[in-house]
């Protein structure tokens, strides 16, 4: 779990990269996925790096990896986040099934 910030922060720059050329164009349309189910699809990425053999992060919610990692108050808020993740057990009760919000 040390790996963890170093992790989510050379994802972020992914994000950031592949976020207007190929999320929102994938986002934006049903042609291979219906809105319902993107929510129970994660765009998962498999991450090697330092000590740690290999993590499993769904890059469109990289905020709530973050959380579900226990990052600190504030550092884990300010990741991306396009989908709100199925599994991520959020302290305000939200059901990501039934909310996009992110905030």
């Amino acid at each position: 779990s040390r790996h963890i910030p170093a992790l989510l922060s050379e994802l972020t720059s992914l994000f950031r990269m592949l976020e207007a050329p190929v999320f929102q164009p994938f986002l934006e349309t049903e042609k291979w996925v219906t809105a319902k189910k993107r929510k129970e699809l994660p765009f998962e990425v498999l991450v090697r790096a330092g000590g740690c053999e290999a993590v499993t992060c769904n890059l469109f919610d990289l905020k709530g990896n973050g959380y579900a990692h226990e990052l600190p108050e504030g550092s884990w808020q300010a990741l991306p986040s396009l989908i709100k993740s199925h599994g991520v057990y959020w302290r305000d009760g939200t059901d990501p099934q039934r909310s996009e919000d992110v905030s």
